[in-house]
């Protein structure tokens, strides 16, 4: 008991700590000893089991909370430090295993977000990282950054890569894939581009398939962009031709020739091979028998026999009057062709749309950003800001976020 100056009564001094008679004042236990409430002098205190601490508010052995711990004989229980755990009545507390985290006094080690991972022992999400680009989280292999397969790619922090679209490819820890240069072909998933065959040809990068050479035409090369039309004197009359037929006896046919019925009986303007050199067109001559048989009246041009999926198309001019009028004949490959697509365009196709007989100058489409003739039908691939594509993908239409500003 004691009592402050002045004071008429007296006051219990609080456990663990003491007084002996006449004394003002409590005096706190020495270490390793305590006291109940209102004592006078101080006791050894108990020794507590592990995991448990002297609770001298009880006078008893009080089991440490989870998060906590404690050795035999402890006062006290501890927190567990940061990237650790533990349970109730813990004498230690256990690591964190890779892939989690836990604070200080954590009871349970927090999964890391998907995607990502961290060392044993983490402290907080901020130890989760994801994996580098090309690599991916392999649960199969304990959480290990794992590198993507050749033909297939991870922009990072991913549990698992993609494969490459087709018309692309890519080698072993790819970020992205790659386009497959022009002249060759690659599938989904490719680890490497293929050239195309000779008899086919591919003209752009990114190209999923080659393309037939159309008849009339060849290609005796791998790896090609284009085909070379066939010779005057030769002719092939299948798609995928690696070389032309010579006509019979030496008989005359127009450059591009896709039959055997095309081929004269004069043979004054055949060239007499018709190879390529290397990557090079042959020269493919042309010169028409009428004018190797010299001087006559001159005539109006006249549509021209063209290989394969090729159409004889009207090429205009004007008069420095103004008058238009037809300057001569182009075979033109309707099928791939940008300003010509799906048939002969006569007027340039205004805004696009399409002429009487079927063709259309996909450059001519209002908002267009990026657009192709594919098998003679125009394929919008991106709109100029505002526009989205159709669902058709033959025109730009205004976005709705460009409509709703439009109606206030």
């Amino acid at each position: 008991m004691f009592s402050g100056t002045g004071s008429t009564s007296c006051f219990p001094c609080p456990a663990n700590t003491y007084n002996g008679p006449g004394s003002s004042t409590c005096t706190t236990c020495p270490p390793n000893t305590v006291s109940a409430p209102g004592s006078s002098s101080c006791h050894a205190a108990p020794s507590c089991s592990a995991g448990s601490f002297y609770n001298s508010a009880v006078t008893a052995c009080t089991q440490c909370p989870a998060g906590t711990y404690s050795a035999a004989g402890a006062s006290v229980c501890t927190p567990c430090a940061s990237g650790s755990i533990s349970g109730t009545s813990s004498s230690s507390c256990s690591v964190c295993p890779a892939g989690t985290y836990a604070s200080q006094g954590g009871t349970v080690c927090v999964v890391c977000p998907s995607g990502t991972r961290s060392p044993a022992g983490s402290s907080s999400v901020s130890s989760c990282v994801g994996c580098s680009p090309g690599f991916f989280l392999n649960a199969f292999a304990g959480n290990q950054c794992t590198p993507c397969r050749a033909g297939t790619y991870s922009p990072g922090s991913g549990t698992s890569c993609t494969l490459c679209p087709a018309g692309t490819f890519s080698d072993a820890a790819a970020a992205s894939c790659t386009p497959c240069p022009a002249g060759t072909s690659c599938n989904s998933g490719s680890a490497t581009y293929t050239p195309c065959p000779a008899g086919s040809y591919s003209p752009l990068p990114g190209s999923s398939r080659c393309i037939s050479c159309p008849a009339g035409s060849f290609s005796s090369v791998q790896g090609a962009t284009s085909c070379c039309s066939c010779c005057s004197g030769f002719y092939s009359e299948t798609d995928g031709s690696a070389e032309c037929t010579r006509c019979s006896g030496g008989a005359y046919s127009t450059a591009g020739a896709s039959s055997a019925d095309q081929c004269l009986s004069s043979a004054s303007s055949s060239v007499a091979t018709c190879e390529m050199t290397g990557n090079t067109c042959p020269n493919i001559g042309g010169v028409s028998p009428s004018q190797a048989a010299g001087p006559v009246r001159r005539r109006g041009p006249r549509a021209s026999a063209c290989p394969g999926s090729q159409r004889s198309c009207p090429v205009y001019g004007y008069t420095y009057a103004g008058r238009g009028y037809l300057k001569t004949y182009e075979c033109v490959d309707i099928h791939n062709d940008l300003e010509s697509c799906g048939g002969c365009v006569a007027n340039d196709s205004p805004f696009g749309e399409k002429s009487p007989n079927g063709g259309r100058d996909c450059s001519a489409i209002p908002n267009v950003d990026a657009v192709t003739c594919q098998r003679g039908s125009c394929v919008v691939e991106r709109c100029a800001v505002g526009y989205v594509v159709s669902a058709d993908r033959q025109r730009c239409v205004q976005s709705l976020k460009l409509q709703k500003r439009d109606s206030f």
